[in-house]
């Protein structure tokens, strides 16, 4: 089975794997005089059918974070948040039972 992640910032960003869970990665933009010091990762995970997967372990790492890493599970319908998250570079992953996991 594929798992589709839809990663969103400020503005969309969909990234689609093969043969098993789909690796995102998100990066903040770098922050300017004016601007927040704050991101989200913001998304749905979603089967290659387009039904919606409740339950998968997202967790978000970065030498950004002080405690190295952020997770949490998708809802009812399929859609998670990490927020609020330092601006910087993000790895994130998905796992769920049954689903080949991918990190990258």
């Amino acid at each position: 089975m594929l798992l589709v992640a839809r990663v969103a910032q400020s503005t969309p960003l969909q990234m689609f794997g093969s043969g098993g869970v789909s690796p995102a990665m998100g990066a903040a933009g770098v922050a300017t005089a004016g601007q927040t010091t704050d991101a989200s990762i913001v998304g749905q995970a979603r089967d290659e059918s387009g039904a919606v997967l409740p339950g998968v372990t997202v967790t978000a790492t970065s030498p950004a974070l002080q405690v190295g890493s952020a997770t949490t599970v998708t809802d009812e319908r399929g859609e998670y948040r990490l927020t609020p998250l330092p601006i910087g570079l993000y790895v994130v992953t998905y796992e769920l039972s049954g689903f080949q996991g991918i990190r990258n």
